[in-house]
């Protein structure tokens, strides 16, 4: 009886229970952190009661004040270009009157619906396929100030002023680009990619329905984007060639080259 005693815990079981089976059969009182057994019980670390202070937290310490820098973002979005005062508009083209516009539909969707179909059209169409496209797309974008029939006839101005201004050259539309300029990555698509045998032009659509007197105004607001792209272009073209930039600006029907 005394051995047995002697290798006994009171509510914890004989010496010989796993660690496991211990914990299992502890007594539910506060008595903290069983630390082993003895004749006559078990040892444990009580918690501390109640109102007992608490030990003072440790010290952090830190490294010495030093002044942040900021940098400019990774990607190079050629959209958000800031204006340019400098610019200027080197040339007009007239294309043909203004086209209807009616009402005051959200431009931006305006612009995803033109420059979807412009992309997209095809003048060997019929016009019956080029009306179909051209209203799926108006439609699709919630745009209701344009009839798809003068949606059709941006495409065919401006296909017949690059193939007038430029006879033979290559045409790509929604050119891909990415052109790493120091530490930033230059990433975006070109609307209009004209290449010719001594130059390459790089035409940027927009949706602007205003008057032509505002033409400087959108020479300058976009010239950022264009110069970008050009840059791009200029360091990526294995041979020599003029880089030209241009605005098309298809409801208001006019092509500004701008510098």
């Amino acid at each position: 009886q005394q051995n047995a005693s002697a290798n006994y815990c009171p509510g914890i079981g004989s010496s010989n229970t796993s660690p496991k089976q211990r914990r299992h059969n502890a007594p539910s009182e506060k008595v903290g952190l069983y630390l082993g057994c003895k004749a006559d019980g078990y040892v444990a670390a009580p918690l501390p009661d109640e109102g007992t202070a608490l030990a003072a937290p440790s010290k952090a310490f830190a490294g010495p004040d030093v002044e942040r820098k900021t940098f400019p973002p990774l990607a190079l979005k050629p959209s958000g270009e800031a204006a340019v005062d400098d610019a200027r508009i080197i040339e007009e083209i007239d294309l043909g009157a203004r086209l209807p516009f009616a009402g005051s539909p959200d431009m931006d969707r305006v612009g995803e619906a033109l420059h979807r179909f412009l992309a997209a059209d095809d003048p060997t169409w019929d016009d019956g396929r080029r009306n179909a496209l051209a209203k799926r797309l108006l439609d699709a974008w919630g745009v209701t100030g344009l009839d798809p029939k003068d949606v059709v006839i941006m495409g065919s101005r401006f296909r017949t002023f690059v193939g007038t201004r430029w006879p033979g050259a290559v045409l790509r539309r929604e050119a891909p680009i990415t052109y790493h300029m120091g530490d930033r990555t230059l990433s975006g698509r070109i609307d209009v990619f004209v290449e010719t045998t001594d130059a390459i032009i790089v035409v940027d659509h927009k949706s602007f329905p205003g008057a032509r007197t505002q033409r400087l105004d959108q020479a300058r607001k976009h010239a950022g984007q264009l110069r970008l792209y050009g840059d791009a272009v200029r360091a990526t073209t294995p041979a020599p060639k003029r880089i030209r930039l241009a605005l098309h600006l298809p409801i208001s029907g006019e092509v500004l080259m701008v510098e």
